[in-house]
């Protein structure tokens, strides 16, 4: 009797100790024949439903993001980029695409970098080298100079990151100078630590 009580026991103890599955925040897919025009009007009924978090850059100056997908792409945007003819900051978006949390980068992070042309590169950041305006292979973004109140529209296709529906990624959102400030949408999220970035699912 008291070695069936302790087996109970045991397996009670045991199933007590599982942790609870995570539910990790889910990108909003837009409806089958979505299309975006990447100009920077953010126009499409799509981008109304879009997910959306915010960057302050300072207390006179918030940056609005916006985010979606659809079966092939990935799309962001980036609003009030342009404070006024003198002043102004461009957008990034980094990608884990493994989810891996490493603490350096590899070759499962992305960076895409957009202003004045369209930079990227994988498993390392702030490679200007790489810079070129208008499409790149496999994704695009609108380039500066914008007007007042255009934002920055960004499509990263899914098969260039190698993604599939149910993904579990990595992504930070940041703005910068390009010099020596980065402003992230999480305070705690730093551009050389991926451990840091939020984790979504696709």
């Amino acid at each position: 009797m008291r070695r069936r009580v302790f087996f109970i026991i045991l397996v009670l103890s045991f199933g007590c100790s599982s942790k609870p599955k995570q539910d990790f925040p889910k990108i909003h897919k837009a409806s089958e024949g979505n299309t975006v025009e990447i100009d920077g009007r953010l126009t499409e009924a799509a981008w109304q439903k879009a997910n959306s978090t915010q960057i302050t850059v300072r207390e006179d100056w918030t940056i609005d993001i916006s985010y979606f997908q659809d079966d092939q792409n990935l799309y962001f945007a980036f609003s009030n980029l342009k404070l006024n003819d003198s002043t102004e900051i461009y957008p990034e978006v980094l990608i884990d695409t493994k989810n891996d949390k490493s603490l350096t980068w590899d070759e499962n992070d992305w960076w895409f970098h957009t202003s004045y042309s369209n930079c990227e590169n994988q498993a390392k950041f702030n490679d200007y080298s790489t810079c070129e305006i208008g499409q790149k292979e496999g994704w695009i973004g609108n380039n500066f100079p914008l007007e007042i109140g255009q934002s920055v529209e960004i499509k990263i296709e899914k098969k260039l990151l190698d993604l599939s529906e149910g993904d579990l990624i990595g992504i930070a959102f940041d703005v910068t100078d390009t010099q020596k400030e980065w402003f992230f949408s999480r305070p705690e999220a730093k551009l050389e630590e991926p451990a840091t970035w939020m984790t979504i699912k696709i």
